[in-house]
């Protein structure tokens, strides 16, 4: 079941530009537990085999949310904006009822802010500011016997990135 949560600068669904400021926001609580007992599935972590009424889903977050500020401004004769991000990402795991390898639980945030020159942008940006190195997903070692196929792996959020961007209009 999912319950969309939003707001911002008063409004229940975030607010347009009120003279030069905007904000806007989003999330969701998650409840991912199957409804019913389903036959046939495995949980590998743990060995057992069905998945019972209120078991909590692999690899779905139990909430996420997002925001962001941003301030409009004139720069000579033109728009310039600055706008900060930040999103975060609720625990997971890989397999049944908090079983496997955890990933999730992080945070990351930006700064965006350019110039609008009519036929082109200027933009300067900093993505994932803190360097988090959260995961957004995980695989659990897997064996055959004593043999290792695969060791545990982890799939990190990109490093932290620093940039600039032309953009124009053809």
């Amino acid at each position: 079941m999912r319950r969309p949560l939003r707001g911002g600068n008063g409004s229940p669904y975030g607010s347009g530009p009120s003279h030069c400021y905007a904000t806007k926001g989003s999330g969701t609580w998650y409840e991912n537990h199957p409804e019913r007992y389903a036959l046939g599935r495995s949980l590998p972590a743990t060995g057992l085999t069905g998945v019972n009424a209120g078991d909590v889903l692999p690899a779905a977050p139990e909430g996420q949310a997002s925001t962001y500020a941003e301030v409009d401004f004139p720069v000579a004769q033109y728009q310039g904006y600055v706008r900060a991000t930040a999103s975060y990402l609720g625990d997971e795991w890989t397999d049944f009822e908090h079983n496997g390898t955890k990933f999730g639980g992080f945070a990351t945030e930006g700064l965006r802010g350019g110039v609008n020159f009519g036929s082109y942008e200027v933009v300067a940006f900093i993505n994932n500011l803190s360097n988090s190195q959260g995961a957004t997903g995980a695989l659990d070692a897997q064996l055959a016997g004593p043999v290792i196929l695969n060791n545990q792996l982890l799939f990190r959020v990109r490093p932290r990135a620093v940039g600039l961007t032309l953009r124009a209009k053809f």
